[in-house]
């Protein structure tokens, strides 16, 4: 399946090198937080930097040393039938519905237990993060949340994960199934969200599918834009945004949505299959 316009020279030294260049700066991006901090800056132009620091550099240095360059990767400009954003929209709207169908699955079984408890300390911890992201009014200012919290995390997780990680485990040799299934594992371990775990592990398969099936990141990226997306509009134009979560977690809810992402995931990779 080497044709496929994703393949990059990319192998395990990439990643090697991609998650040193990470650790290194995410270590920065957290001295960052803490500067801005006490400067007062805004919480989301702190979140942005650090992302831009801990993922984007990185990336940017990987691209450098082994030449190549955003398109490349990406193929951001491979053509798409307009009904592929179409299915696009429906896949992120199904997966609204299941990731909190199962997000709800997980705290409900692991309540009271020592994963629970654990689980609990992270996502307060978590949640409290979030807090200060999401105390935002007025129409500019989700703009400025639209653009710094859903569509840079679309953009620079899609090109680490689906892109770069991605493309290396299939040049070592691994089989579709175990390099989509791995990168999915790390895109879900590094959201350090215990309960969202398996929902995030189903929107990094997804993805991971869609990113080799069309040869292109663009569905992908615009895929986890309108998820993220989605979700920050609710927290804007709802009073209680949770109410609406619960109603997604309903399990009729839940299997309907699963059917109509799967319906989605046919209508997408068909074209494709049929074009190779």
């Amino acid at each position: 399946m080497h044709s496929n316009p994703l393949y990059r020279p990319f192998r395990f030294t990439t990643m090697a090198f991609l998650f040193l260049f990470m650790a290194v700066f995410l270590y920065a991006s957290a001295l960052l937080g803490l500067f801005g901090d006490k400067q007062g800056w805004d919480p989301r132009l702190i979140s942005w930097l650090q992302f831009i620091l801990y993922m984007g550099i990185p990336c940017a240095i990987v691209l450098m040393i082994f030449g190549q360059s955003p398109e490349s990767v990406g193929q951001y400009r491979t053509k798409q039938p307009y009904t592929h954003y179409v299915w696009t929209l429906v896949l992120a709207l199904s997966s609204l519905s299941i990731v909190a169908f199962l997000t709800q699955a997980v705290e409900t079984f692991s309540s009271g237990s020592t994963y629970g408890l654990w689980a609990d300390e992270l996502n307060q911890a978590r949640m409290d993060t979030l807090d200060k992201l999401l105390d935002f009014h007025g129409k500019k200012a989700l703009i400025i949340a639209l653009l710094t919290m859903a569509l840079t995390p679309a953009l620079l997780e899609e090109f680490v994960f689906r892109g770069i990680i991605l493309q290396s485990l299939r040049n070592t040799g691994l089989s579709m199934g175990l390099s989509i299934f791995i990168q999915a594992l790390l895109f879900a371990v590094i959201h350090l969200s215990p309960y969202e775990l398996p929902g995030i592990f189903l929107s990094g398969i997804v993805m991971g599918y869609l990113a080799l099936e069309t040869g292109s990141l663009l569905l992908p990226t615009l895929y986890h834009f309108l998820f993220n997306g989605f979700t920050l509009w609710a927290q804007f134009e709802l009073t209680h945004p949770e109410d609406l979560e619960r109603e997604l977690a309903q399990p009729l809810i839940a299997l309907i949505a699963s059917l109509a992402l799967t319906f989605a995931l046919f209508k997408l990779t068909r074209f494709s299959s049929s074009h190779e």
